[in-house]
Formats: C-alpha cells, sequence, structure tokens
C-alpha cells in the first residue's frame, strides 16, 4: 500500500476524524477487510482512508468496523441477498452442467462457497451441528446430498455406538471445514473459533502456531489481535446491547470469583497467584417493564410487624479485580455498571436494578444507601445508588443452611460416612461443597426408604430427645435445604419460596449463625414492604422470580 497524496477526508462514514495520515484502499486493503469481515460495502479501491480506519480494517479487524460492515449489508433488501445466491447457484450450475454426479473436488468447491457466503456475505457464525451443517448445505445444492451420504458411509456407521457416532460426526464436522478452509483461507470462522478456545485452555502458542501450520487453527498472534479488538470494543458491545432493553427490567448480580485453577505453590516473592475476582452480570426481563425507584427502598431495614403479619398469612457486566470485602469494593462494582452510558440513562428515567448478592453485598450496599440518605453528598457514594436494590440470593441461602445443617450434625454425618466407605475414611472437619450435598442427598434417599418402619418401630408419642432431634432433621431441615433453591426457586414457585425462607431462617436462629440470621429478615421485609405499597417489584417477583438468580 503506498501513502496517498490526499488530504482527506476519509470516507469511512465512522470515522472519529481523529487522524491527519492518509491511505489510500488498494486490492489489498480490500482483500485483507474482506477476510477480517470489516469491508463496508461503498469502500472501493481508490478511495481515500485515515491512519486509524486503515488499521481498524486491515490491521485490529475492530469490532467497531465489523459492526458497521454488519450493519451497512443489511441496508440491502434481503431480496437482494437472495439474488447473490441465486446468481452463485447458476454460476456454479453452469460450470458443473446439468450433471446430478459431483466429483470429489466439484463438492468441496460448492460447499466452499456456500460457507463463503454463508460466513461472509450474510455474516453468520460457524455451525457446530454436523447434522445442521448437511441440512443447511444440501437446502442450497441438492447434488451434496450423494457427497454426504458417502462421507458418512465412509465412518463405517454399522460398527458405531450411539456415543461413538455422535463423536464421529464431529469429526467428520471437522473434516468439512478443514477442507473448505484449505480451498479457501477466507473461510476460517471455525478456525478462529477452535483457536480461542485452545488459548482459554491454556494451550501455549507454540502448539496453537503448529496447528496453524496444519491448517487447523489460526495462528496465536491472529487470537491475540482478536481478542484485543473485543476488549477494546467490550464497552461499546455492552451498551449497545443493554440499549436494546432500556425499557425492560434488569437484574444486577455482583459476586466474587477466585481463579481457583491458578498456580498456588509459594515461591521466593508470593504465596499465591490466585486472582480475587468481581463478576458482574446483567440479566434483562425482557417480557417485564423497567422497576420504578420509587417508594422502591425499605426505610426500615428489618420490620417486625410486617414480617409477623405476612407470615401468618404465608403458606417465594464487567470482569474486574476486586475481593468484595468493604463497602468501597462494592460501590466500585456499581459505579462500573453505573458509568455505562445505556445505564446512566435508564437510571435517569428513575428506574431501579435489583442487585442479587450474598450477605456481604446486601449489607454494604444497604449501608451506602442508609448513608447517603443521612449525610446525602458523599465523594464516592451518590445518587445514582438509590437505582440499586440489594436483594439476598437464593443460591447463597441454600449453600449457607447445607452447611450449617451438615456441621450441626458433623457426627451423624461422620457415622453414616464410614458406614458407607470403610472404616478407615475419615470425614473432613470442613468437606468440601459437593462432598455436603452428597451426604445430604444420601441422609434424604434412605431415610424415604426406612422412614415409615422407623416410626412404627418408636410409634407417634415417643418422646426420646435423640430419636426427635434426628426425626427432625431427616423429615424437615434436610430436605429443607436440599430444595429451597433446587426446586422451589428454580421452578418460580414464589409463595413456596416465600415460606421456606422464614423456615430456613428458623434454622439460622437456632444454631446462631453470625450473618444469616439476619440476612432473610432483610428480605423478608423487603418483600412485605412492596407488597403492603403494591409496588411494581413485587409483581414481578411473583411472575417471574426465577431470573433473579446468583450466577448463571
Amino acid at each position: 500500500m503506498s501513502r496517498s497524496t490526499s488530504t482527506g477526508p476519509c470516507v469511512i462514514t465512522v470515522c472519529e476524524r481523529k487522524s491527519d495520515r492518509w491511505k489510500q484502499v488498494t486490492e489489498n486493503v480490500i482483500a485483507k477487510s474482506r477476510a477480517n469481515n470489516t469491508l463496508p460495502s461503498y469502500l472501493k479501491i481508490g478511495d481515500t482512508i485515515c491512519q486509524n480506519c486503515y488499521n481498524g480494517i486491515a490491521v485490529n479487524f475492530s469490532i467497531k468496523f465489523q459492526q458497521h460492515a454488519q450493519n451497512n449489508l443489511t441496508q440491502f433488501n434481503i431480496e437482494d441477498i437472495e439474488n447473490i445466491e441465486d446468481i452463485e447457484k447458476i454460476e456454479i450450475n453452469e460450470t458443473k452442467g446439468t450433471s446430478t454426479t459431483l466429483s470429489f473436488s466439484e463438492a468441496i468447491e460448492i460447499l466452499m462457497d456456500i460457507l463463503y457466503i454463508h460466513e461472509r456475505r450474510v455474516g453468520k457464525s460457524a455451525i457446530y451441528s454436523y447434522d445442521e451443517f448437511r441440512s443447511i448445505m444440501e437446502g442450497k445444492d441438492v447434488r451434496l446430498k450423494a457427497f454426504f451420504k458417502e462421507l458418512y458411509l465412509s465412518s463405517n456407521p454399522l460398527s458405531k455406538s450411539k456415543d461413538s457416532e455422535v463423536r464421529v460426526k464431529k469429526q467428520l464436522l471437522f473434516v468439512c471445514y478443514f477442507l473448505c478452509g484449505i480451498r479457501n483461507k477466507f473461510v476460517n470462522n471455525f478456525k478462529r473459533n477452535l483457536a480461542i478456545y485452545l488459548d482459554s485452555t491454556w494451550t501455549t502458542d507454540t502448539a496453537i502456531d503448529t496447528l496453524a501450520e496444519l491448517g487447523i487453527t489460526m495462528t496465536s498472534r491472529t487470537v491475540t489481535l482478536y481478542k484485543t479488538a473485543i476488549a477494546e470494543e467490550h464497552a461499546n458491545t455492552v451498551n449497545s446491547a443493554l440499549a436494546e432493553c432500556s425499557e425492560k427490567a434488569l437484574v444486577l448480580n455482583i459476586d466474587d470469583y477466585h481463579s481457583i485453577h491458578t498456580i498456588r505453590m509459594p515461591n521466593t516473592t508470593t504465596t499465591s497467584i490466585a486472582a480475587h475476582l468481581a463478576t458482574i452480570l446483567m440479566n434483562p426481563i425482557i417480557i417485564q417493564p423497567a422497576i420504578s425507584r420509587i417508594n422502591v427502598h425499605n426505610p426500615r431495614l428489618v420490620s417486625a410487624e410486617l414480617i409477623k403479619t405476612n407470615i401468618e398469612n404465608v403458606i417465594l457486566i464487567d470482569l474486574q479485580e476486586n475481593n468484595l470485602h468493604t463497602l468501597d469494593d462494592y460501590v466500585n462494582a456499581i459505579n462500573t455498571v453505573a458509568n455505562v452510558p445505556t445505564v446512566q440513562q435508564y437510571i435517569r428515567k428513575e428506574h431501579a436494578i435489583p442487585i442479587v448478592a450474598n450477605w456481604p453485598g446486601q449489607i454494604h450496599i444497604k449501608t451506602a444507601i442508609s448513608r447517603y440518605l443521612v449525610y446525602r453528598n458523599l465523594p464516592n457514594i451518590t445518587n445514582t445508588i438509590l437505582s440499586f436494590l440489594p436483594m439476598l440470593g437464593p443460591l447463597h441461602v441454600s449453600l449457607n443452611s447445607r452447611e450449617l445443617v451438615f456441621l450441626q450434625y458433623q457426627p451423624f454425618f461422620a457415622a453414616m460416612y464410614k458406614y458407607i466407605f470403610g472404616e478407615r475414611a475419615v470425614l473432613a472437619q470442613n468437606p468440601k461443597p459437593w462432598r455436603i450435598n452428597l451426604l445430604l442427598e444420601i441422609s434424604r434417599s434412605a431415610w424415604q426408604e426406612i422412614s415409615v418402619i422407623v416410626k412404627n418401630k418408636f410409634g407417634p408419642l415417643c418422646k426420646d430427645a435423640e430419636y426427635l432431634a434426628l426425626k427432625n432433621l431427616l423429615d424437615n431441615s434436610i430436605p429443607l435445604v436440599l430444595d429451597i433453591y433446587a426446586i422451589l426457586f428454580r421452578s418460580g414457585d414464589f409463595n413456596a419460596y416465600l415460606e421456606s425462607c422464614f423456615r430456613v431462617w428458623t434454622i439460622f436462629y437456632r444454631f446462631r449463625h453470625k450473618n444469616y440470621m439476619k440476612a432473610p429478615l432483610m428480605f423478608l421485609s423487603d418483600i412485605f414492604y412492596w407488597e403492603l405499597n403494591n409496588h411494581p417489584i413485587w409483581r414481578l417477583l411473583k411472575l417471574n422470580f426465577q431470573n433473579f438468580r446468583t450466577r448463571q
């Protein structure tokens, strides 16, 4: 490419006009931009573009320019796209004649042409189902049926089990993409996605580049450039995605995450490289209108009168390094969300965003709201905080209640563990959550088998303390902590969850759990406050409660 003597202007319509260096469009620029999916339909050889736009189109394949090219493409009528495909079909038919029998090379050429249109002109992603891939290809050209039939028979399907057949179909799909990629290097969505996946699993650059030499993946440098482009455009991507839900209800999830798969062995300088991150996820509820923030905050953290009155009638965007241990940590996480332009507009409309969080998230965010209401303008807390509504996450209630029940009855579970796995098996003082769940599930299943026999043995009038304690554990506590999230919450049964939330609070209170003997009361108090004031969030909870989950 030669530098143009022109002084502009840049012909790219989304140019930010920040560069005074110019480039002239050549065939090489057109080829690179077409390969990167950044070629707008109006760009022609001889046009003048600025250095910034050249880098975004031909070098870094910025998501901004990919979206611009796609938006420019969609300005054409669907009929135009169909005409393009018809022309391609006519050209293929003219070159192949009227014969219905294709040679192997002809079949690959037709596959390549269809995939090129599918990925480059229409802008669709790679297909990962062999049956779907075959159906689409045969729909474009019926002569490919014989090719796919021979390809499938070559795998000797009669000798394969069902599981092997599923695996073979994935391999055949890879073969199709591999052969098309050899014929045309621009049919590369499959190779790019495979390279990104390998990179995410800590595959070395050398290994990825070796596979790229074999034509299986793209190079590690291309992966790095693609990831950089995605990171640079992440804020715009989030903003454009949220813009589609500007009048719908939004639920915010803020939770801590520990990179447990990193190296934790100490060295001469550090004891661990485990990172503490804050996951910030926005979950839109597209079938419900936005929540008004007017009267959404309960002036009393816990209203005993509301709880007692209602219990009688109840039969329930970013990844940043952050420990989420202090009030400032949560305020910074919320500010990250509030700085998104679409969210700022959402807040100006007096809409509220519920935050599903654990106990620290609930108490710290409520503290920030209280501080603003009392002291008003604080350095890092503004009126934006009033648009966020902390709620107790059902998953945290379930996990903490399971752990509490297990620890309080550990001698019982330790004896059961030895009975199942042998006398030499020793149950840890603080087992992993999966082991706790396993023992709880075994206890419930076994009790269901023998409960009638045991109850008949002791009789309905038995007052033995040990028997009654174990009976309460097996009849009430274990089913409650196992079902409150897995069944009641996930099924969306709000009334049943609400009753169970009060019942599980009695367990926290009985065993004096430091935090969760308070957390459910704050949640229940808010619920009954919204019901008393007939707030829209009350109806939203009853209709779409399962969307208020902690993690996706």
